[in-house]
């Protein structure tokens, strides 16, 4: 379903986003979430994860993050 989505569509929640945008915001949600639960309570956060290459498909990468990060969940004990 995603596959086929209009990447330049409003987000009607998000009036000033594209789906474009959503997805990058997203996909970098979910890294961050990956790399800022490896860290110790007393590091310093990192504020947003990595962007996308730009010579990667987006969505490939919006579903590469999510699977990683439903695997890291299932795997850690947090």
């Amino acid at each position: 379903m995603l596959a086929d989505a209009d990447l330049t569509a409003n987000v009607p929640s998000c009036p000033d986003w594209d789906v474009n945008e959503l997805l990058v915001h997203l996909g970098r949600v979910h890294r961050w979430a990956i790399d800022s639960s490896r860290l110790p309570p007393d590091a310093d956060f990192p504020r947003f994860g990595p962007r996308p290459d730009p010579d990667t498909s987006l969505i490939e990468w919006f579903g590469d993050g999510l699977d990683e990060l439903v695997d890291h969940f299932g795997t850690t004990d947090l």
